[in-house]
């Protein structure tokens, strides 16, 4: 066995012998750094706009009940109030609508969602989309308080959904794209390895570099 096989780190060990396997190596790395770092970003991105349009949709509901309600706060007509809020909260992102009037009585309406998104991830989106709150108040005198409450992990469940398929979509681009190159580099550095064997065994002592020249 060659003394030299010693001298050679053993992480060089692992290392791709040939200069084609070497050439692949490095493009398989830089195209996995790149599709990781572009579906960072992509997801970043949808999941900013995701909170985005959670937020403007939550305040949009706020505007077209707040009034009503504050009609029928006045009035105390609480049955008018529970009524708006289970129209409101089916088929919307909110989780729960909640009115609570001067003197601490409660109305409720919940909408109760499944969703496959992890807890990780609703718990992040849970915290970029506070509550929303608006006092009912005329005339310097409070009629109650509006809570909306948004629903995560409705807004998590699209995100994980949409998380899974580009996850998917760029494995099996990045699979295919590999398998490609490495067929493709086969057959155009096939040659140069081959000089690369030669200038090796001309190193070692062990073919006659003009004879083979010549």
């Amino acid at each position: 066995m060659s003394p030299v096989l010693f001298d050679r780190p053993l992480w060089s060990r692992w290392l791709p012998q040939t200069f084609a396997a070497r050439v692949f190596l490095v493009f398989a790395l830089t195209t996995f750094s790149g599709t990781v770092v572009g579906l960072v970003l992509l997801n970043y991105q949808q999941y900013s706009r995701h909170v985005q349009e959670t937020r403007a949709s939550i305040e949009k509901l706020a505007e077209v009940s707040l009034q009503p309600i504050t009609d029928s706060a006045v009035v105390s007509d609480y049955d008018a109030i529970a009524r708006l809020l289970r129209r409101i909260v089916p088929g919307s992102p909110l989780e729960e609508a909640v009115f609570t009037d001067a003197a601490g009585g409660t109305i409720r309406a919940s909408n109760d969602t499944a969703s496959d998104a992890p807890a990780w991830l609703s718990r992040l989106v849970a915290r970029s989309v506070p509550d929303l709150q608006h006092s009912i108040m005329i005339g310097g005198r409070s009629y109650g308080e509006l809570v909306l409450r948004y629903n995560p992990a409705l807004v998590a469940g699209d995100l994980w959904a949409l998380l899974l398929k580009t996850i998917g979509l760029a494995t099996v681009g990045l699979a295919l794209s590999l398998v490609v190159m490495r067929y493709a580099m086969r057959r155009w550095l096939r040659t140069l390895d081959g000089l690369h064997a030669v200038e090796a065994e001309v190193m070692a002592g062990t073919l006659n570099a003009q004879v083979t020249l010549l």
